[in-house]
């Protein structure tokens, strides 16, 4: 039986396109599904407050004065807010922990950059839940 030899091409260009020829498209990085990702979850949190209604001058939260705030609820809620400020280095540690090396500083932003949205997102709709008008 004979063996099959494979054909010896002796010219490298038919083989081995020139870099300046237009090839398959390449997939994204993950840089830029990381910065599609994040512009997409902005877009739809101010879509979501565009939908939840800008607020008339009617509609508009006024504290009344003649009742002034609760010393021990506003006490708590920055005890609150400071517990989680200090949490959040805690967390993106453990998240940098978890990844290799070269991703570390991309785990810590996004803790950081999730502290910023919350931060954001609590003084847009958790701010008029914690000290608004109650409903009952």
């Amino acid at each position: 039986m004979a063996e099959l030899e494979a054909p010896k091409t002796t010219e490298f260009a038919e083989t081995n396109p020139e870099p300046s020829q237009a090839g398959p498209a390449k997939p994204p990085t993950k840089k830029a599904y990381l910065v599609a990702c994040a512009v997409i979850f902005l877009v739809l949190t101010l879509f979501s407050a565009l939908v939840a209604g800008i607020p008339d001058e009617d509609d508009v939260m006024v504290i009344p004065t003649d009742t002034p705030l609760n010393d021990g609820d506003v006490a708590w809620i920055i005890v609150a807010s400071a517990l989680v400020m200090l949490m959040t280095p805690g967390l993106a540690f453990f998240y940098g922990g978890m990844v290799r090396q070269k991703n570390i500083i991309s785990a810590l932003l996004q803790s950081f950059i999730c502290l910023g949205v919350i931060t954001i997102l609590w003084t847009i709709y958790g701010f008029s839940l914690c000290f608004g008008e109650d409903t009952s």
